[in-house]
């Protein structure tokens, strides 16, 4: 376990004399008016007037504050001591040995550098505000030096940080102390209290109800109204957001009594062209003869020898023509026709 003692015999890295007695305020953090770095250097002279107090700074950031922080070791030879450079190793033993732990940030919405302080039982001095008013309680686990002005440098606020170190120099010395190190480290800043309400929350929105871990115990909450969307009509089903929620489906609205349903419009025709010669395409579909250019069929002349052919009678005679004399020629029998001679393997 890390002590004050043996983080102080760190002269390699410290150079602060061994003094147990002498409550030692470690900075880790940006080198940044975020985290009001500039606020501790303008406090050093009156925070380290007060008898046996020394400072610790450690963090990297702007080149000006840097060039700061390393002066004060020379400027308050024996009282403090800045380190300008990132050490994991280092910035764990701060955290472990310092006695408080300076968070003067001008704004923080949550802050974790106090969290680890107080798991390590180091008692962390805080601005007032952000997520450092939610987690560090004056008097019991911490104290509050106010809010900070966010837009300048206010010497106001540097007297304030110093008198709160003063303040907490002189609880350093008392049984106070150790009570509020074993308030620091007896808490449970874990995520399993937060995951219960979570927890709550969760089982209250999809279920409509849910149980939260209070002073008073597990108590169950009170049943809240799901939100369903609004149904309109020709939109999808309302959508309920429960346990079981599925993609809303596209189902058919029915119409109202009495009304019609619209009959589709008709597709306007699209000319057709003919194919060209020798394309493989099917033949294009006619378009429409008007009435007054109606084609008809030409009338079809029957031979009439062929058609008593057909109907199963003999051909009428052929008048015979008349000869010179007046008289009726006599009609020659016909002479068949010679057999046609067909090659060999054609049909």
């Amino acid at each position: 376990m890390f002590t004050a003692a043996i983080l102080q015999r760190r002269r390699a890295e410290l150079g602060l004399p061994v003094d147990p007695t002498a409550p030692l305020f470690a900075f880790i953090g940006r080198l940044e008016e975020q985290k009001g770095v500039d606020i501790i250097l303008a406090a050093l002279p009156k925070l380290l007037a007060t008898p046996k107090v020394q400072v610790a700074i450690l963090g990297t950031g702007k080149a000006s504050f840097e060039k700061m922080v390393n002066a004060i070791e020379t400027k308050y030879k024996g009282k403090a001591k800045g380190v300008v450079k990132f050490s994991a190793p280092l910035a764990h033993m701060l955290t472990a040995g310092a006695d408080f732990m300076l968070v003067p940030s001008r704004f923080e919405p949550c802050g974790l550098i106090q969290l680890h302080a107080m798991h390590y039982g180091t008692v962390p001095v805080v601005a007032s505000t952000g997520g450092l008013v939610d987690t560090v309680k004056e008097g019991v686990t911490g104290f509050h030096m106010g809010a900070l002005n966010q837009d300048k440098l206010d010497e106001a606020d540097a007297d304030a940080l110093a008198a709160t170190c003063t303040r907490a120099a002189e609880v350093f010395a008392t049984e106070r102390y150790k009570d509020m190190v074993a308030n620091c480290i007896s808490q449970d800043l874990s995520w399993a209290k937060p995951a219960q309400k979570w927890e709550g929350l969760l089982e209250e929105l999809v279920h409509g109800k849910g149980t939260v871990s209070g002073a008073a115990g597990t108590v169950k909450k009170e049943a809240v109204k799901v939100p369903v969307k609004e149904k309109i009509p020709g939109d999808e089903p309302a959508v309920s957001y429960s346990s079981n929620v599925r993609l809303p489906l596209k189902v058919a609205t029915p119409a109202p009594a009495g009304a019609t349903e619209p009959k589709a419009a008709a597709a306007p025709k699209t000319p057709v062209t003919a194919a060209p010669m020798g394309s493989w395409r099917a033949a294009p579909t006619p378009a429409a003869v008007p009435a007054s250019k109606t084609y008809k069929p030409a009338p079809t002349t029957i031979n009439p020898a062929a058609a008593a052919a057909i109907k199963g009678q003999a051909a009428p005679a052929k008048p015979a023509a008349a000869n010179g004399n007046g008289a009726a020629a006599e009609e020659k029998p016909a002479t068949p026709a010679a057999p046609t001679k067909v090659a060999a393997g054609t049909k």
